[in-house]
């Protein structure tokens, strides 16, 4: 655990007991929480930001992903970002996080349609590309999924997995 992290917590959680209906600061939070993969804090600081702000995108978001990336409660997850791409329906981000809950729930031509929005709003992105070599893998395209990995692999030269993956496809 990073030092500054736990001192951002403190920051936080002193600033939310004084102003305890603030949604940007228990996102702060949420964020810090994840980055230290305290994956139950993270949630519940998420929930409660959605709670005090049902129309933070953010929120919405970081939350559906952090559960696809877990493979769970994928159907909120779907819900979640959903309700974010309703505020913010171009977000890159977002198209990418409901691609990767598509992905995760088998839908895979699904998860291509959004992630190749992703990639068209947000090209060279090395997540959005990776993600998007993934869904066209397993939606039977291996010759895209390799160029995509390829792709992510040029802008995100340190991605073990992308390595792997060019050598073996998808575990």
């Amino acid at each position: 655990i990073k030092k500054e992290d736990t001192k951002a917590i403190e920051v936080l959680q002193e600033a939310i007991r004084l102003n305890g209906n603030n949604d940007n600061l228990y996102f702060q939070l949420g964020v810090v929480y994840e980055r230290q993969k305290r994956f139950d804090d993270a949630v519940a600081a998420f929930r409660k930001t959605i709670e005090l702000n049902p129309n933070h995108s953010n929120a919405l978001n970081y939350l559906g992903y952090m559960f696809a990336e877990k493979g769970i409660n994928l159907k909120e997850a779907e819900e979640l970002i959903i309700r974010a791409l309703k505020i913010r329906t171009e977000d890159a981000y977002f198209l990418d996080s409901l691609g990767w809950v598509y992905f995760k729930m088998g839908r895979f031509d699904d998860a291509v349609k959004y992630l190749e929005q992703s990639n068209r709003n947000l090209p060279g992105d090395p997540v959005v590309s990776e993600h998007l070599g993934d869904a066209y893998l397993k939606a039977g395209y291996p010759e895209k999924a390799r160029e995509y990995w390829e792709k992510a692999l040029k802008a995100n030269p340190e991605g073990p997995s992308l390595l792997n993956k060019l050598k073996n496809g998808l575990p």
